[in-house]
């Protein structure tokens, strides 16, 4: 079945399930570079992806401000008591930084299936020595998800993105 994009106009849509349209999507990828995959997949492909990656941005970012409307809105955004540089940001908007964070997650999307588990996720190194094992890991795998691009364009949207290290160090007895 294929997926019907209702697309977030600032309005709180209840059921709104992306933040750009595919013809808007079209656009923005024109200014792009390296596109092969997006132009190859079908528009019901490319829906999907943006769906996908509108859900993910959501769940992923610590958003500035608060919803608008958190009992019926579907999506993070519109959001309010947002300034961004010394203005208040409109309640009733999308930024476009939204948008085109969501078209290019997209496009990272459909390169592969990126929300697969990785067995060696967040293990950064292992040392043997002094009768010990050190394991390093690190918690860059909610940040991993989400490309630094998609990041870097969120970036005055955000308050975080889940980045960070850790380390354990295991004694075996």
């Amino acid at each position: 079945m294929a997926v019907t994009l209702v697309v977030e106009t600032g309005s709180g849509i209840t059921g709104a399930n992306t933040y750009i349209d595919l013809a808007d999507a079209e656009e923005y990828i024109l200014t792009r570079l390296n596109v092969t995959v997006w132009d190859a997949a079908t528009d019901d492909l490319k829906n999907r992806a943006l769906v996908m990656a509108t859900r993910i941005i959501d769940s992923r970012m610590d958003w500035k401000g608060r919803m608008v409307q958190p009992l019926t809105q579907a999506l993070q955004w519109p959001r309010e008591d947002i300034e961004i540089d010394d203005e208040e940001w409109s309640a009733t908007e999308v930024p476009n930084d939204v948008k085109n964070a969501t078209v290019e997650f997209a496009l990272f999307l459909l390169t592969g299936d990126r929300t697969a588990d990785d067995a060696s996720s967040g293990l950064e190194s292992i040392g043997v020595g002094d009768g010990a094992v050190d394991l390093k890991f690190n918690n860059r795998t909610e940040a991993d998800l989400v490309p630094d691009t998609v990041i870097d364009l969120l970036g005055r949207w955000i308050d975080s993105a889940g980045s960070g290290t850790g380390q354990v160090r295991t004694r075996r007895v």
